[in-house]
């Protein structure tokens, strides 16, 4: 999933002689398969890093779901942990 993916999807099975339920189910997607990549990439234990800036792949978790929000419990969780 790249960049123009959803658009790709729209064009190709969207529409009214396409399958809004496919649609929506495909369109949905990209967050749950970033969220699944970032946890099978950390299963080996790491230690925290210095902020949270430097937490890998933090753009592709902010603001990716409700719970992945700047002030919400996720982000919010990180923060305590590295910080203290």
């Amino acid at each position: 999933m790249a960049g123009g993916y959803v658009k790709e999807v729209r064009r190709r099975i969207g529409g009214v002689r396409g399958c809004s339920h496919l649609t929506h189910l495909l369109t949905s997607m990209p967050p749950a398969v970033f969220h699944g990549i970032i946890v099978i990439q950390r299963k080996e234990k790491t230690p925290l890093p210095a902020n949270i800036e430097e937490l890998p792949n933090l753009e592709n978790l902010v603001n990716s779901c409700r719970m992945w929000g700047p002030d919400q419990i996720k982000l919010a969780g990180i923060r305590k942990a590295i910080e203290g």
